[in-house]
């Protein structure tokens, strides 16, 4: 069955172009462009994920979680927006987001964060991420090789687990140093290169490619 999304984004071209894009990925998708009636929706339909952008004509989107959350509406949410600050990320956090992510995201990207997130709410957390030989378990934090256990750090973990939900696109060593910096770990783009280096040895030199002066990405 596909996953049923309910998307709240005032910004015309996005939407036009997120619908577009969920809808030929098999997504059932509902498009608000403005938070009046969110609420009432959500109360009388049932949806597998709510992305929600924060920057709303009539209402703060903060202020639209907080009112989601405050009448124990259980569904996972996404928010989507252009403030990219940690501060704006921790607040959507800790007032009841699920995801975080700002804008412009791939398609592909927001469709593998919809699954997870709707897995999450649904308690199948523990389905896995594949990507050809790579085996993902989001709730155990494993990683298969051909199907073998590799042992990975924390930083690790989460640079895999980034190229995995981006599969075959590029990711740029700005986006990882943002991801980590987010978790309050200050690094460098020398830094980063010793964690791929650390993963090629553990998975294999042909697992991870460098894109010369974009990034990297799988395979």
């Amino acid at each position: 069955m596909p996953y049923s999304v309910l998307l709240v984004e005032d910004d015309q071209l996005i939407g036009q172009g997120l619908e577009l894009g969920l809808r030929s990925r098999g997504f059932r998708l509902t498009w608000l462009d403005k938070g009046q009636g969110v609420l009432r929706l959500l109360q009388e339909q049932s949806f597998d994920t709510l992305i929600l952008d924060l920057g709303l004509p009539d209402i703060d989107g903060i202020d639209l979680l907080k009112q989601i959350r405050q009448v124990s509406i259980d569904i996972p949410i996404i928010v989507l927006t252009a403030r990219d600050s940690i501060k704006n990320r921790v607040t959507g956090l800790d007032h009841g987001a699920d995801d975080y992510v700002t804008k412009p995201v791939s398609t592909d990207e927001l469709a593998a964060r919809i699954r997870a997130a709707a897995r999450r709410g649904s308690g199948r957390s523990n389905e896995s991420l594949s990507v050809g030989q790579l085996v993902l378990n989001p709730l155990s934090k494993e990683l298969l090789h051909d199907e073998k256990p590799v042992p990975l750090t924390p930083i690790e973990y989460l640079i895999i687990e980034t190229l995995i939900l981006k599969e075959s696109e590029v990711v740029s060593i700005n986006t990882l140093l943002s991801m980590l910096e987010d978790i309050g770990h200050d690094s460098t783009a020398q830094a980063i290169q010793v964690h791929i280096h650390s993963l090629r040895r553990k998975l294999g030199a042909d697992v991870i490619t460098t894109v010369r002066g974009s990034g990297y990405r799988l395979g």
